[in-house]
């Protein structure tokens, strides 16, 4: 009788645990969806803002676009991380002669949480321009996609290296 017992035991609690797992799951709040024309028109919006800020020379404006953990990552210089490192960062380029920016987003891929912007830019230095190409991954915050990640690079050729000392 024992042996017969515990297994029925076993059973019933196992029955009791599966029939609470599902009340739980028909109780639960639905999830949302994850709207990716939405997210692709936001930024579309931030790249526009982006543009705005810099012929506006507002270096803050630019770093508003990013996270507070921001890290950009030009090609030849080392990593900004937050907000004050890419504000100046900006603002050297400003001052600089860096007053005008295009972005042309190629692709985007992600979820809900981050996605993956690919795409190319033209750099205004003045008279002088630099194109070249991104990738950004954007980091949903507080219901907002801010940039996390920012890496870019020139397709001009590099600067010729100065002549050796002797």
């Amino acid at each position: 009788m024992k042996r017969l017992l515990m297994p029925l035991c076993m059973l019933a609690l196992l029955s009791v645990g599966c029939n609470n797992e599902k009340a739980a799951e028909e109780t639960a709040a639905p999830t949302s969806t994850f709207n990716m024309a939405a997210a692709k028109d936001s930024i579309a919006a931030s790249n526009a803002a982006f543009a705005k800020a810099l012929t506006n020379k507002d270096s803050a404006g630019v770093a508003a676009l990013y996270t507070s953990d921001a890290v950009l990552m030009p090609a030849n210089m080392p990593v900004f991380t937050g907000t004050a490192a890419i504000t100046a960062f900006m603002g050297e380029g400003i001052r600089g002669g860096m007053n005008s920016i295009n972005l042309q987003t190629t692709e985007v891929f992600g979820t809900g949480d981050m996605l993956t912007e690919v795409g190319t830019y033209t750099l205004s230095f003045g008279p002088e321009q630099d194109k070249g190409k991104y990738i950004v991954i954007w980091k949903n915050d507080g219901g907002k996609w801010k940039m996390f990640r920012d890496i870019f690079n020139s397709d001009n050729p590099p600067a010729p290296m100065p002549p050796a000392k002797k």
